[in-house]
């Protein structure tokens, strides 16, 4: 804040009275880390549910690519890489 006054003349005395200032601030929401959940249904297929946006990559360093479905969906073993690895980040 900066406050500031000028006159024509030499010599000035300018005065503020009853000046509050407050300022309120609420915390940020604590982030919610995203998660991934992984089980078997009944007949073997696999679940996958997560929160946030689901990533897969080939190589557990990446490339990491979004994959843009909602959550859950259901695979099958048959229509499964060898090897797959995902992860969930936050939008």
């Amino acid at each position: 804040f900066g406050f500031g006054a000028r006159t024509g003349g030499a010599n000035a005395v300018h005065g503020i009275d009853d000046l509050r200032l407050a300022l309120i601030t609420e915390p940020p929401p604590a982030a919610e880390r995203p998660t991934v959940s992984i089980t078997r249904d009944n007949t073997n297929n696999l679940v996958i549910e997560w929160t946030g946006i689901l990533q897969t990559a080939e190589t557990v360093n990446g490339p990491w690519v979004d994959i843009n479905v909602d959550s859950p969906i259901i695979l099958k073993p048959e229509n499964l890489a060898k090897r797959q690895f995902a992860r969930a980040r936050q939008p």
